[in-house]
């Protein structure tokens, strides 16, 4: 069975983008919010050399490919889970999917419409988690009811079921995920039926970089200290630049004399002339020491 992978994210954040990216599919990707309605659904082969290999070896006639289902789903906004926007039904198309690909969009370009007229990244991704997380909660209320009765009945899968539940009620009541609270080994098929949005994994995507605007730089955006600057090999540093007009102590040693004509006493410090020099004492590297 193919998995099936489903992106979402903010409208126009690039979902439609990165769906043509990996598929190919020529899905269309406008400037303007929902540009897609229903879900654009692509399947892609997972090609494997190695397979390849052992095909050739045995002779095989046919290679069948795995394969993974994109889903291309509408943009959430907030109040997704109350409907907005066509919300029930975008929530209802994530449901159908194995993980999640969240595209955030980073990049300044103010040819790109922002529904929310302004790019943050980190504000996108608490507007999409809540919605899920809030989504899960109505969903787990529901489901909690319907089992509650049941273990009253003496059904030992259903307790352990409902205490589950009243567990990760507690969580998304704090805004965390379901994927953080243990399925029971009394009910294996817990997860399953309650169907979580926030149970599935996920992987977030950044879109673009910015050029223009430091305050949208993904790095301070999502709260990171940018990388340190390395030199070119081509421009050394003046460090570099410093020890190379100083000779090494070793060399200082074996010629002492060039003591007066710009070697140092140390290498980190250069002087064209030892101050032990100019005042008459002898120089710690000097042959009487």
């Amino acid at each position: 069975m193919s998995t099936r992978i489903g992106i979402v994210g903010m409208p126009n954040a690039g979902k439609s983008s990165l769906f043509n990216a990996l598929t190919k599919a020529g899905a269309e990707a406008a400037n303007y919010p929902f540009t897609t309605i229903e879900p654009n659904v692509a399947v892609v082969p997972v090609r494997d050399e190695r397979l390849e290999q052992v095909a050739a070896t045995v002779g095989a006639s046919e290679i069948v490919w795995d394969t993974i289902d994109f889903h291309d789903i509408a943009g959430l906004v907030a109040g997704a889970h109350k409907g907005e926007g066509l919300g029930n039904k975008f929530l209802a198309n994530i449901r159908e999917t194995d993980a999640i690909v969240h595209v955030v969009r980073v990049h300044g370009d103010q040819n790109v419409i922002h529904p929310e007229g302004r790019v943050d990244p980190i504000a996108d991704i608490e507007t999409i988690e809540t919605e899920l997380v809030l989504a899960d909660l109505e969903q787990a209320e529901r489901r909690v009811e319907r089992v509650a009765k049941q273990a009253r009945g003496g059904d030992r899968t259903a307790a352990a079921e409902e205490a589950w539940l009243r567990e990760v009620i507690a969580e998304l009541q704090a805004g965390r995920p379901v994927r953080g609270v243990a399925v029971p080994e009394e009910a294996p098929h817990a997860a399953r039926d309650l169907g979580s949005l926030t149970a599935k994994p996920v992987l977030f995507v950044a879109n673009g970089f910015p050029r223009r605007s430091p305050s949208t730089r993904p790095h301070r955006a999502l709260g990171r200290s940018p990388s340190p600057r390395v030199s070119s090999p081509s421009s050394p540093s003046s460090t570099t630049r410093r020890r190379r007009r100083c000779a090494p102590r070793s060399q200082a040693a074996a010629r002492p004399a060039l003591r007066s004509s710009g070697s140092c006493r140390r290498p980190s410090r250069c002087s064209s002339r030892s101050s032990s020099s100019r005042r008459g004492r002898p120089s710690p590297l000097s042959p009487g020491t």
